[in-house]
């Protein structure tokens, strides 16, 4: 009996214990978890950082955009040093139209005079020009001749040999500004002039005009420099042929008409035969085997 109630008396102790209960695993994370609190650190450190990429994303901005406006601005400044560039050429072509040399042809002056020459001509051919420009023609080389020629003039006769060509341009020369230019004279005779024709130089006697049927040619070419630094050669051409002679027998003098030939009445590039003659005068390099 006495140790049914000890035992009673120990159950009943052990009822009177009471346990603690058993810790609640969430909340001991929250609470014991050494990172769980650590949620809005983290954050906080994290805002250097997106600064940083903010920052970078404005200056990518802003760099793309001043390379945009550089790059704008680098295309106007070429806009406008090409359109310098351009003006600049055009005023110079501009300078060089105005107050370069200007060689023309005048035309082809024919006289005849009553005394002849020793060797019988008494006729003169000259061919005049002019530098109407307003600076010197440097370099002057030229060929000019009268002759008959029955089949016309061809490109040979008009340029020459090349004998013929490297003997005047040992003779070159300056033509200066507003300057006059003749080349001749050249001596004819009544036989070749006139081919048996012959007209009466009587003051009282009425003498109709003669008209030419000989092709008889007069032709004269001009090659020049002018003042101007790489600018290309300048070419005058002129070729006539004779067609009437008048004459005042009251004043004993006679006039010469000429009418201009099918081509070579030109200047420079408008010559058909510029670079030929530019060639034939200034022979081009030979290229190197």
């Amino acid at each position: 009996m006495d140790e049914l109630k000890r035992n009673e008396q120990q159950s009943d102790g052990n009822q009177d214990v009471q346990q603690a209960p058993a810790p609640i695993k969430g909340v001991a994370a929250a609470v014991n978890n050494p990172t769980g609190c650590d949620h809005s650190n983290h954050k906080k450190t994290n805002w250097p950082q997106r600064i940083e990429a903010v920052c970078a994303v404005l200056l990518v901005l802003i760099t793309g955009t001043y390379t945009y406006y550089s790059a704008g601005q680098l295309h106007k400044m070429r806009r406008a040093t090409k359109a310098a560039e351009d003006a600049n050429v055009v005023a110079r072509e501009a300078l060089v139209a105005v107050q370069r040399a200007f060689v023309d042809a005048k035309g082809t002056g024919a006289k005849r005079f009553v005394n002849r020459g020793p060797d019988g001509a008494n006729w003169v051919f000259e061919e005049d020009f002019v530098n109407d420009g307003t600076t010197p023609a440097l370099q002057v080389i030229q060929r000019s001749g009268v002759d008959e020629l029955p089949n016309g003039i061809t490109e040979d006769v008009f340029i020459g040999s090349q004998d013929d060509i490297n003997i005047t341009k040992k003779s070159a020369v300056t033509i200066g500004t507003k300057t006059p230019y003749i080349l001749g004279p050249f001596r004819k005779s009544d036989a070749f002039v006139l081919s048996g024709q012959t007209f009466n130089m009587n003051p009282s006697a009425h003498t109709p005009a003669v008209e030419i049927t000989r092709h008889v040619y007069s032709w004269a070419w001009l090659i020049y420099r002018d003042v101007f630094p790489d600018t290309p050669l300048h070419l005058t051409e002129v070729c006539e042929e004779l067609n009437t002679i008048t004459v005042n027998s009251k004043e004993q003098t006679t006039n010469v008409y000429f009418r201009n030939c099918d081509s070579h009445n030109c200047t420079d590039t408008y010559c058909e035969d510029y670079q030929r003659l530019i060639d034939a005068v200034f022979p081009p390099p030979k290229p190197k085997i």
